[in-house]
């Protein structure tokens, strides 16, 4: 069940927790000429050592929880300007957040006449 970010972390830690792919302002095509079900991205997070449980969330919704790398998750391309965000917990059960990472999916159909 997808559920939104809450406020709770603290200032982005980039050192300890960052998105790594999608790069920064990165575009993907979306296209009707394939089924939906097939056109995803796969969002990944690198944590230091000290982190032991990392959230990603794409526009401030979960798409995955996990407690031990690797830190990726598909998540079905969507039309439009998107944001990416991981948030984690260290050894400590200190709150860590990445900085935002955003990208855009564009329509990648061309009228043919």
């Amino acid at each position: 069940m997808a559920r939104a970010v809450s406020g709770a972390a603290s200032a982005p830690s980039a050192a300890r927790l960052a998105v790594t792919y999608p790069d920064a302002g990165a575009s993907f095509g979306l296209s009707a000429q394939i089924p939906a079900h097939l056109q995803r991205v796969e969002i990944v997070a690198s944590a230091a050592a000290d982190i032991k449980q990392v959230e990603l969330f794409v526009d401030g919704v979960s798409i995955g929880r996990f407690s031990g790398p690797p830190y990726r998750a598909l998540w079905p391309l969507a039309l439009g300007d998107h944001r990416v965000r991981a948030v984690g917990r260290d050894s400590a059960g200190g709150p860590v957040q990445s900085a935002m990472v955003s990208f855009h999916v564009v329509s990648s159909d061309v009228a043919s006449q």
